[in-house]
């Protein structure tokens, strides 16, 4: 699949929630207003990609995200990881944990159980945690710092591979 997998209204939406909606004038009224405008599980796919994973509506925007009936299997398995289920796999829940700390435990447990019989409402989107991230040696090899990540959430999800988020035309 090329990188012109989408209309201009899609990347101008892509573009807009690349924004950090919580550092401007935009609201996250705004924000959610864009993101409910999203057509494609494939426009969704991205979304995670563009947050600033440090900051409070990053939470809540994949919260909606993995509620939305777009959010395919290769989109949940991309958040999964982008939540450094390495941070997750062994955490107990505390008294002394912050917001932060449920939110993303209670994301790490939610798309781990999803992701066992792939309980999505698609598979069109193949997504492979060995493509972004160096837990795995140029030998197949894994760091043991993702030992206890259970095998099903280190394969590939079904689908088509979709261009790396570099690869769009974010200035054309």
């Amino acid at each position: 699949m090329s990188a012109d997998i989408f209309s201009n209204a899609q990347m101008q939406r892509l573009s807009r929630l690349s924004d950090d909606f919580e550092h401007t004038e935009s609201s996250e009224n705004d924000f959610f207003q864009i993101l409910s405008e999203i057509s494609t599980p494939e426009e969704l796919y991205y979304v995670p990609w563009l947050l600033n994973w440090d900051d409070d509506l990053a939470g809540k925007a994949i919260e909606w995200i993995l509620q939305s009936p777009l959010c395919d299997a290769g989109t949940g398995l991309a958040i999964y990881w982008l939540n450094q289920p390495e941070n997750w796999i062994v955490h107990e829940e505390s008294d002394e944990d912050g917001e932060w700390e449920r939110r993303g435990l209670a994301i790490h447990r939610a798309i781990e159980n999803r992701m066992k019989t792939l309980d999505f409402p698609s598979q069109i989107i193949q997504y492979d945690p060995r493509w972004d991230w160096g837990y795995w040696d140029d030998n197949g090899i894994e760091d043991e710092a993702i030992a206890a990540v259970p095998d099903f959430m280190k394969r590939s999800t079904p689908g088509k591979r979709l261009p790396d988020i570099r690869e769009l035309p974010w200035n054309e």
